[in-house]
């Protein structure tokens, strides 16, 4: 099965925490299972081919040099704040879809098909679990990826190709000053704007729906300021503001007290051409290598929990994230996996650049 990955490209300055001895002697392990030549996560055959792999990435020109450049800044410690009173606040795992199962969008996994959309397709999918969160359920509107596409003006005009990772912001941006319609998968429908390409990575897909016809060099698609025929509001009656703001970089609990309190974050990791063989089991890493990174994808953080392991008569802990992919419910563990958590060795850099967003219920 084909995946398309979505890529972003930049970073900025690390931040310094402090780790106990039970947090070094536990990594300490974990590297040493590691080093032996261990994964932690599953591999197979590659998911697709590496010229498809490097097509479907959102292109590194769309960052400076300067940027790039400044991903090989490891952080000097990636660890939780050594803030005791609040520690003991942070539960050892946390599941969103426990917390708030009659919010159905935080288990929805969403498609972005043959598009390098995630940057557009993880916001809308982490303001529409957020609002019916701050409903209480009562608001269940799965908010369009496609207005987001189509009808931001500062978004990309490749949208298939990707943001650079300045402008990751822009989707939410956008949510605040024009506000987002309903959306939906690809041919859904009471909803204003389902999502605009069709799934065709799968061979399930492709029987259904035919060939990929768009690519990352696909223009945007016009911006209508309708909604689809028969659905029973305005485009502008349907629309669904917020606000938004960035997690402090590397801050694990900032990350986790907000997912607790407000539901799921958006968020990037980089991405290597490992990748490609990582069948969605297990937990994902991958050493910092970013002399040979290939971009970013955005995703949606729903939790994180810790796993033991065993090697050599030596237990550890692995702690991880659990995320939310948009690759379809075929891939992964249902369409979701579970990445490292709070391990400085990881080149993924999953706890940089954070979003949250908060809708305004009208």
């Amino acid at each position: 099965m084909m995946i398309v990955p979505c890529i972003v490209l930049a970073a900025v300055g690390a931040m310094a925490v402090k780790a106990t001895p039970f947090d070094e002697q536990n990594e300490q392990a974990i590297e040493d299972y590691l080093n032996s030549g261990h994964l932690l996560y599953e591999v197979g055959a590659p998911t697709m081919s590496y010229k498809d792999f490097r097509s479907r990435l959102m292109d590194p020109k769309l960052d400076s040099e300067q940027d790039n450049n400044s991903l090989r800044k490891a952080p000097a410690r990636l660890m939780a704040q050594d803030d005791d009173n609040d520690t003991l606040d942070i539960p050892e795992s946390f599941d969103a879809r426990k917390k708030w199962p009659e919010c159905q969008s935080i288990k929805l996994v969403r498609n972005q098909g043959n598009c390098g959309s995630c940057w557009a397709v993880s916001a809308a999918s982490v303001m529409s679990d957020r609002l019916c969160i701050a409903s209480g359920g009562k608001i269940q509107t799965i908010l369009s990826s496609t207005d987001i596409i189509s009808c931001c003006n500062e978004c990309p005009a490749l949208p298939c190709n990707g943001v650079g990772l300045h402008d990751a912001f822009l989707p939410w941006k956008y949510m605040k000053s024009n506000g987002i319609c309903s959306g939906g998968p690809y041919g859904g429908e009471n909803v204003c704007k389902p999502y605009v390409f069709y799934p065709c990575v799968s061979p399930k897909e492709i029987d259904q729906y035919g060939p990929c016809n768009y690519n990352e060099t696909s223009p945007k698609p016009m911006c209508e300021k309708r909604c689809k025929r028969g659905y029973g509001k305005s485009y502008k009656d349907d629309k669904v503001y917020g606000d938004y703001r960035k997690i402090d970089e590397f801050d694990n609990m900032a990350i986790q007290k907000e997912i607790m309190d407000n539901g799921p974050v958006q968020s990037t990791i980089v991405m290597y051409d490992k990748f490609r063989e990582f069948q969605g089991r297990g937990i994902y890493h991958h050493k910092q290598d970013f002399l040979n990174m290939k971009g970013y994808h955005a995703v949606k953080i729903i939790g994180w929990g810790v796993e033991e392991r065993e090697a050599k008569d030596k237990k550890f802990k692995v702690k991880y994230w659990l995320i939310s992919n948009s690759w379809g419910s075929d891939w992964g563990e249902g369409g979701f996996f579970r990445i490292v958590r709070e391990m400085v060795s990881n080149g993924c850099e999953i706890e940089r650049h954070v979003y949250a967003g908060y809708p305004i219920l009208q």
